[in-house]
């Protein structure tokens, strides 16, 4: 391994180190759960579900020290308990009117490049 490829591999195990405990990446993950979560809720606004499924999604930190992680889903609290249904269907058929996946594919590029300029910034 040449003397640069060291410099860069320790670069590297610094910058990770470093990384977990910035608020930073917090700040970044928390606002694209923020992104997510208000989209499933607008989303389910524009259906026969609105009255059930839409408010109902919420976010919650999870993880243990040096980790950034967030929990997004429907709140059963909160009206969230016929979300399934919404995007899935039940033993009688329905569902299949929500779009599960769309929110999370749309906000996952603009996280990954704010936690990319963390990282470059880093090294």
């Amino acid at each position: 391994m040449s003397d640069e490829m060291r410099q860069l591999a320790s670069d590297v195990v610094k910058a990770a180190g470093r990384l977990a405990s910035l608020e930073d990446v917090n700040a970044v993950v928390k606002k694209g759960a923020q992104v997510m979560k208000d989209e499933y809720n607008d989303e389910a606004k524009g259906s026969w579900f609105s009255g059930s499924v839409a408010g109902s999604w919420t976010y919650d930190r999870k993880g243990a020290f040096g980790a950034v992680e967030y929990e997004l889903g429907p709140d059963k609290d909160r009206g969230g308990a016929l979300a399934n249904i919404y995007y899935f269907g039940g033993s009688n058929g329905g569902g299949n009117t929500g779009d599960i996946d769309g929110p999370a594919q749309r906000e996952m590029p603009e996280i990954e490049k704010n936690l990319a300029d963390i990282i470059e910034g880093l090294l």
